[in-house]
């Protein structure tokens, strides 16, 4: 079980991450890979993120088959685990898009970020305008009528990255 700490920075990441893109980033989706790596000037634990674009080729295929591929992309990948650092290990993954809010009187365009901790723990993060704060939504227990389309190739990826006791990320 991840301590809240480490909860946290993965919060704290998301937020990040929804402040970091530009009006024309959303144009493409990105993955993001959460892991934590020990610090060697202090050997204290730290999270960071490192970002994926999709490739903007396969935008037709819809976000779910794309982050699918995505993991697919990982596992055969030759060498790509001989790569990894030493000591990191994957936490999340997480997916920035831009999707469309439905629910709101008038239809229009959000940006969402979906991510999934190795406990199985969801987080939504949802911006309907730039002048909000986003929301963000928390669920231990992601009821399977409620998650999003991205959930089973997020999780596929955490799979990817752990597939092994190894650490990868």
């Amino acid at each position: 079980m991840l301590p809240f700490d480490t909860v946290h920075a993965i919060t704290d990441h998301l937020y990040l991450a929804d402040d970091a893109h530009t009006p024309d980033s959303l144009a493409t989706a990105v993955v993001l890979l959460l892991h934590e790596h020990t610090d060697p000037s202090s050997s204290r634990r730290l999270v960071r993120a490192v970002e994926y674009p999709l490739p903007t080729a396969d935008a037709d295929r819809g976000l779910p088959e794309q982050l699918l591929r995505f993991a697919r992309g990982l596992t055969a990948a030759p060498g790509w685990s001989a790569a990894v650092e030493t000591g990191v290990r994957l936490l999340a993954c997480a997916v920035r898009y831009a999707d469309i809010d439905l629910d709101a009187d008038t239809p229009r365009v959000v940006q969402r970020i979906d991510a999934v901790d190795i406990d199985g723990r969801l987080y939504r993060l949802v911006r309907h305008c730039r002048v909000t704060p986003p929301a963000l939504l928390i669920d231990d227990t992601a009821v399977p009528h409620d998650v999003p389309a991205t959930h089973p190739a997020l999780l596929d990826i955490l799979a990817a990255g752990t597939a092994d006791e190894a650490p990868r990320w």
